[in-house]
């Protein structure tokens, strides 16, 4: 069944000055006190949220719910701002003086959706600000893109009609008159989800794994070089896309690759700004996504072999890879990343098929050069090996 909830209104009101107002002064007068009561829509007030918690039967689920919110400093002051970025517009379609009413449309974020962030958080500060010194910050960013993916944010629209009471050039809000659909059937089977610790647990291992890597860019004129780290006692399968754009943000080239970053490790991907007509493209911005990683199997990365290398008079480099592990390597590559005055220049790759424990193979990475076969110089390079699975 359709829950519909009465937004009381906030305390807020507009004082004109004067008994009498000719028609122009008076419709103005009932827009700004109206612009005053919605804005106050858009403010956390602990009673006001109570209010909702209540009538929505969470109390029910979860005991206390709404007096732990009251009673969390903390988390009322970021709910504060939280509350006041949720997606709300209107647009006034009349101004009726002789009724004192505004009617007007509106587009809102369900605050289902504000719910399910909070009570996330609320649970993460229970269960893991004192044990683990979590603050409540980093909690919110852990759990966000769980959440987001979960229970994406919604919205209702719909119109409606604000009535205003007068009184010696005064105008106030008549509470209960602006009724919204917040879409919050179905809350209490949420809340009863998540207040079982278990379930709570999965969701913050996945979020916590999702927010355990982080990346640094290399960006230079054919592409760019990520640095992949993954900060987690874990190793994990990444998935990992790249968009560029132009100055009208057309894309001109992309590119994705799936790869294993091992515990407490790092892993480079170099990406090209290749077009359909396969040549390099300028690029003036770039967009980087990352699907939810995987726990993987651990793979043989730079610790696992030793190089021996040279230049020759090309500038070309020549490497001999030694495997130092105990297991075969197997589809491994070996990049050279070339920087001029600290900054990337290109990149160039080559590969090894299968190479056994303490065996060894030669290699040789070309100098980087640009589409019209041009030596691009560089005056220092970086050595990088990796294996994507580990044999016996």
């Amino acid at each position: 069944m359709k829950r519909i909830y009465t937004v009381f209104m906030l305390a807020g009101s507009l004082c004109l000055t004067g008994c009498t107002m000719n028609k122009g002064k008076k419709e103005e007068a009932l827009k700004t006190a109206f612009e005053e009561e919605i804005a106050s829509l858009n403010t956390y007030d602990p009673e006001y949220v109570r209010t909702l918690l209540e009538n929505n039967e969470i109390e029910a689920v979860v005991p206390g719910l709404s007096q732990k919110i009251a009673d969390l400093p903390s988390l009322q002051e970021y709910l504060s701002v939280f509350f006041s970025q949720r997606e709300f517009t209107y647009d006034i379609t009349e101004i009726d003086i002789d009724q004192n009413t505004v009617s007007f449309t509106y587009n809102t974020e369900d605050l289902q959706s504000l719910f399910q962030d909070y009570y996330m958080l609320l649970l993460s500060h229970e269960a893991y600000d004192e044990e683990n010194d979590v603050s409540l910050e980093e909690c919110d960013e852990i759990m966000q893109e769980v959440i987001a993916k979960e229970y994406p944010a919604s919205f209702s629209s719909g119109s409606a009609v604000m009535k205003f009471k007068e009184e010696n050039g005064t105008y106030t809000a008549v509470q209960n008159t602006f009724i919204i659909d917040y879409g919050t059937a179905g809350m209490s089977s949420l809340f009863q989800e998540f207040s079982d610790q278990d379930t709570y647990d999965q969701y913050y291992a996945r979020a916590a794994l999702i927010n355990s890597f982080r990346y640094e860019t290399e960006e230079y004129d054919q592409g760019m070089i990520l640095k992949v780290f993954n900060d987690n006692d874990q190793n994990l399968m990444i998935k990992t896309m790249i968009s560029f754009y132009d100055d009208h943000h057309q894309r001109t080239g992309s590119g994705s690759v799936y790869c294993c970053v091992n515990a407490d490790s790092y892993t480079y991907i170099p990406f090209e700004c290749i077009g359909t007509d396969y040549k390099h493209h300028a690029y003036a911005s770039y967009e980087i996504t990352f699907d939810e990683p995987t726990v993987s199997m651990p793979v043989l990365d730079q610790e696992c072999f030793e190089l021996v290398y040279e230049t020759d008079d090309n500038n070309n480099v020549s490497c001999t890879v030694t495997n130092t592990s105990t297991h075969t390597a197997s589809n491994t590559m070996v990049y050279a990343f070339f920087r001029k005055d600290g900054e990337t220049a290109g990149y160039s790759s080559s590969s090894i098929g299968s190479l056994k424990s303490k065996e060894s193979a030669e290699v040789s990475l070309k100098a980087p050069y640009d589409d019209d076969f041009a030596r691009i110089p560089y005056d220092t390079y970086e050595l990088y090996v990796y294996s994507v699975s580990a044999g016996n």
